[in-house]
C-alpha cells in the first residue's frame, strides 16, 4: 500500500501554527528572563547592602564614601575630595584636603575573606564576589572588552561597576555642605557655595539636601533613601541616542515608544525594591524627565549636574 504524506496546503498550515505560537510566546519568553534577571539584581544589592553595614560597623558607623562626581566608580584610595564644580562659569573645583578610603581594597576584604594576599596592580584579578556590583541585566557596558572598564575582572584596576553608588557624598559634612531651594543650584552657584554635596537633589523640597542621602549608621528615614541604583541614560547619551531615556530593566525599545523601565534600588536600611518610571512625568519622546514635582513612588531625579530639571545628565532613582 502506498504511505500518504503531508500535503504542501497541510505543511504550511503547521508552519503557519507555529509561527503564531512562537510570535506568542516569545515576550513571554523574554518577560520571563528579565524578571529572572530583576530578581537575580535584587539579590545582588541585598548582598551589597549587608557588606556595606559590615563596613560602617568597623568604620564608627560611617558606611562607605561615594565619589560623587563619578557614581559608577569605587573609590581606590588615589583621589581628593573636592569642593565645588567646575563649568557654567564656576571657579575650579578646590581640593578639601581629604582623600577618599581606598574602598575597593576594603570591599574585596569584605567579600572575599580567604585572599592569601593582597592584589598587585598589572596582575590578574579574581573578583570572586564582587561579581555582586553587576548587574546582570546591564547591557549599557557590553562593549567594554572583557577585563576592562565595566567588568567584575577590572575592579581593582578602574574602580567602575554596573551600579550606582550614592551613599555617604559628604563625608565631611556639616563642612562643605549645600542648603538652598529646589531645584538643585546651578554650576556657577556650587561654585560660590563649595558644596561637595551640590549635585544631590533637595527631593522633598525642605531648603536642605542633607536628608535626602545616607552618611551613617542612624541617619533618619534610611528606609527610604537610596545608596545604590541600577544604571540609567538620558537621550543625550551616545548609549542611547535611538532610544530616549533607557532602563536597564523594562529598557524602551525605540525612540518615542513608551516609558517602560523600572530600577532596583538599594535603600539605607538595607533592603532592596523595584521603582517604575511614571511616562506622564516624561517628554513625549521620552528623552527627558519633565515633572517639577514627582511623586514619592515613582523615578525621579535624585542626581545631576544640572541648572533645571530638564537639563542634561539627570540619573534617577
Amino acid at each position: 500500500m502506498r504511505r500518504r504524506g503531508f500535503t504542501l496546503v497541510e505543511l504550511l498550515v503547521v508552519i503557519g501554527i507555529i509561527a503564531v505560537l512562537v510570535g506568542i510566546l516569545l515576550p513571554v519568553l523574554r518577560g520571563a528572563r528579565e524578571q529572572a534577571r530583576s530578581v537575580q539584581c535584587l539579590a545582588q544589592l541585598r548582598q551589597v547592602g549587608q557588606m556595606i553595614y559590615i563596613y560602617a560597623s568597623q568604620n564608627r558607623g560611617m558606611i562607605p564614601p561615594c565619589q560623587n562626581d563619578t557614581v559608577e566608580n569605587i573609590v581606590g584610595g588615589t583621589t581628593f575630595i573636592l569642593a565645588g564644580a567646575s563649568g557654567g562659569g564656576a571657579p575650579p573645583p578646590v581640593s578639601t584636603g581629604v582623600m577618599y578610603p581606598n574602598l575597593r581594597y576594603a570591599f574585596d576584604r569584605i567579600l572575599n575573606p580567604g585572599r592569601q594576599q593582597a592584589w598587585v596592580a598589572g596582575q590578574p584579578y579574581d573578583p570572586g564576589s564582587v561579581r555582586i556590583f553587576y548587574c546582570p541585566a546591564n547591557y549599557l557596558w557590553d562593549g567594554d572588552a572583557a577585563g576592562a572598564g565595566h567588568w567584575p575582572e577590572a575592579f581593582m584596576s578602574t574602580g567602575k561597576i554596573k551600579y550606582w553608588y550614592t551613599g555617604n557624598p559628604n563625608p565631611l559634612y556639616p563642612q562643605f555642605h549645600y542648603r538652598g531651594a529646589h531645584p538643585v543650584m546651578t554650576n556657577s552657584q556650587a561654585g560660590v557655595a563649595g558644596s561637595v554635596d551640590w549635585r544631590w537633589w533637595d527631593r522633598n523640597h525642605n531648603g536642605d539636601n542633607r536628608d535626602d542621602y545616607m552618611v551613617k549608621l542612624g541617619d533618619k528615614n534610611v528606609a527610604n533613601i537610596v545608596i545604590m541604583t541600577d544604571h540609567s541614560r538620558q537621550g543625550s547619551s551616545g548609549n542611547t541616542t535611538a532610544f530616549g531615556f533607557t532602563f536597564i530593566h523594562g529598557r524602551k525599545a525605540s525612540a518615542g515608544s513608551r516609558v517602560t523601565g523600572w530600577k532596583n534600588n538599594l535603600y539605607g536600611d538595607g533592603h532592596a525594591a523595584s521603582v517604575r518610571a511614571r511616562e506622564s512625568s516624561f517628554s513625549a519622546d521620552g528623552t527627558q524627565f519633565t515633572n517639577p514635582s514627582p511623586g514619592g513612588d515613582e523615578l525621579a531625579p535624585g542626581y545631576g549636574p544640572l541648572s533645571s530639571q530638564t537639563g542634561a545628565g539627570i540619573m534617577l532613582w
